[in-house]
């Protein structure tokens, strides 16, 4: 006999003719039209998500063919990818939130799906006033005034001031040298240091 096997997901109508002789009658036959509709669905998998611990995703787990999982940010960090396993990812979009959506469509019981993100990146300003042309090295390295840093770097700074000048004061705080080393961690925010050289040998006004 006929066999019909569907080929893709949707629902099926399906109607066969059917003709049989009559048990004991010579040359009569009957005819019967059996019509029947079937739907074929995707098969549902079991699944969990997971993140790199700097934000949060959901759903935590369960069973489907596809499903939208939802990845959130902590504060300082902004989405960067998914990692799927036995499974994969499509139409990824962040909204002005910084949510990021997406669909997973798991392919065998077990499947994973994990959001990673990574340190957004704020202006570290240096403010310069008496003079102009100090130096500044972060971490060890030679720092333009005014370049990112990812949030929650330690910060190593170290301000030098420019030739035949003193720093006078960091961000208000008395130095009278001529370098000033600051340690800080780098906040969710743009940051911004005030510094304010004097010629050397230049009195304070409370000599």
């Amino acid at each position: 006999g006929n066999t019909f096997t569907p080929t893709s997901v949707g629902t099926y109508n399906i109607t066969a003719t059917v003709t049989y002789n009559a048990k004991g009658f010579q040359n009569v036959t009957s005819t019967a039209t059996v019509t029947t509709t079937i739907t074929v669905t995707e098969p549902t998998y079991t699944f969990t998500t997971s993140t790199d611990g700097n934000g949060t995703v959901t759903p935590a787990s369960g069973a489907a063919s596809s499903v939208t999982v939802t990845a959130t940010p902590n504060t300082g960090y902004e989405f960067y990818e998914w990692v799927a396993t036995n499974g994969t990812i499509s139409g990824s979009s962040t909204n002005n939130n910084g949510i990021t959506t997406a669909t997973f469509k798991p392919s065998a019981n077990g499947a994973t799906v994990k959001a990673y993100f990574k340190a957004k990146e704020y202006a570290l300003t240096i403010n310069e006033s008496g003079a102009t042309g100090g130096t500044f090295k972060l971490n060890d390295a030679t720092f333009t005034s005014g370049s990112t840093v990812a949030y929650n770097t330690a910060c190593n700074l170290v301000i030098t001031a420019p030739n035949d000048y003193v720093i006078d004061t960091v961000d208000e705080t008395t130095v009278d040298a001529e370098s000033k080393t600051l340690t800080f961690t780098m906040p969710a925010a743009a940051k911004t240091i005030n510094v304010v050289y004097k010629e050397a040998g230049e009195c304070q006004p409370s000599c």
